[in-house]
């Protein structure tokens, strides 16, 4: 097994970073994950996780140097922006007072959060063993209700994987909104979201790529009584993505709500991942999904929920819908419910189709260009994935 962890490695070395001093403890968790991985499968057609996907692109070497057609023109709407670049991680001097922001080394916060032992995982766990940069965030209940911060990746080298790992902590009843951009850079991130009692996460993910880029991300949220989490996601493009959502309850009355856009082309492909364990009582989960491929690009989206014994109150939906826009381009989409307690309410659904010609054709009677119309179908399926 340590060859094939080698070999889907062999382009996966992390970048160096200067004058990096890293504690003796997280040094020795490292190794212990970089053990656990050898022992681990390769990613590939036999994980559910990447049966539809191309995991052969993650040892391509060289990549040309790409850089995201979005850039950081939204960030004079934030009061804070961290970057991570390839000296590291920078943190503005001036600190808000309900905020706290340190680099992941230096915390005293737990800065160690394992993941859930899948094989599943065994690209987001290469994060475990290899990051070596990244913050710890501290929200506070006294943030305004303008608080917003951007976490914003623009790393110039184009081949070398920089792995970053974030630890993310709103205190009981904090309100904060936390947009994550990548400009450039080939970026296995994963980030540990810790919501407080009754406190309410915002999330916007936007990863807009060139073909030639990748990016690996995992987003795990964990929930106490009365949290709120809305997160919203738009991928597209690229050569590789790969993006798992992954949520846990700790409380009762918590909601996690989230919507995803997939736009693949060219020979782009996309996996889209949500898992959501209900192990708690009354909590409640709704996952939106609406996804495109053209070309000959593949998307793949998989929900699931999983509903523990006694967890009775659960309240699940899942409403996948996929349009395919050429006679090459592939979709495969997945929800899943596994459902151990009594009193539960879910819904669950998922198609894939193309585009209505009888609503294009009337676009056209109104005068509205082929092409035109075209976009107007496909932006009016986006929205309705936007929730936040």
């Amino acid at each position: 097994m340590a060859g094939l962890m080698l070999d889907w490695l062999a382009a996966s070395n992390p970048q160096p970073q200067k004058n990096l001093t890293w504690p003796e403890d997280l040094s020795k968790k490292q190794q212990h994950a970089a053990d656990v991985l050898k022992t681990w499968p390769a990613p590939g057609r036999k994980l559910e996780f990447w049966r539809y996907s191309d995991a052969s692109r993650l040892k391509k070497d060289p990549l040309k140097p790409q850089t995201s057609p979005v850039d950081a023109a939204h960030t004079a709407d934030h009061q804070v922006v961290v970057v991570v670049s390839d000296e590291g991680v920078s943190v503005p001097d001036n600190l808000p007072d309900w905020l706290t922001v340190e680099p992941i080394q230096a915390s005293e916060q737990p800065r160690w959060s394992p993941l859930d032992q899948t094989p599943e995982l065994v690209v987001q766990a290469a994060n475990q063993a290899l990051f070596s940069q990244g913050v710890a965030i501290k929200v506070s209940a006294q943030a305004p209700a303008e608080a917003r911060i951007l976490l914003r990746y623009a790393v110039k080298e184009p081949s070398r994987w920089t792995y970053v790992r974030n630890l993310v902590q709103l205190a009981a009843g904090a309100e904060v909104v936390v947009d994550e951009l990548l400009v450039s850079g080939r970026i296995n991130v994963n980030n540990f979201y810790q919501i407080g009692e009754k406190a309410h996460l915002k999330r916007h993910q936007q990863v807009i790529l060139d073909d030639q880029q990748q990016h690996i991300s995992l987003q795990h949220f964990t929930l106490a009584g009365e949290a709120r989490v809305t997160t919203q996601h738009r991928h597209q493009g690229g050569d590789l993505q790969h993006h798992v959502h992954w949520v846990d309850f700790s409380g009762e009355q918590a909601e996690y709500q989230s919507g995803s856009i997939n736009k693949a082309a060219g020979q782009s492909h996309i996996s889209d991942i949500v898992v959501v364990n209900h192990a708690r009582k009354n909590n409640r989960s709704e996952v939106t999904h609406r996804s495109l491929a053209d070309d000959s690009a593949s998307v793949f989206n998989n929900a699931k929920a999983i509903v523990a014994k006694g967890a009775d109150g659960s309240e699940i939906e899942q409403d996948l819908k996929n349009i395919l826009l050429s006679n090459d381009a592939k979709i495969a989409s997945k929800p899943e419910l596994e459902v151990y307690a009594d009193e539960v309410v879910a819904a669950h659904g998922s198609t894939i189709g193309t585009l209505d010609e009888e609503a294009v054709f009337y676009l056209q009677s109104r005068g509205i260009p082929l092409d035109l119309a075209r976009e107007m179908m496909m932006v009016s399926f986006e929205q309705e994935a936007l929730v936040c």
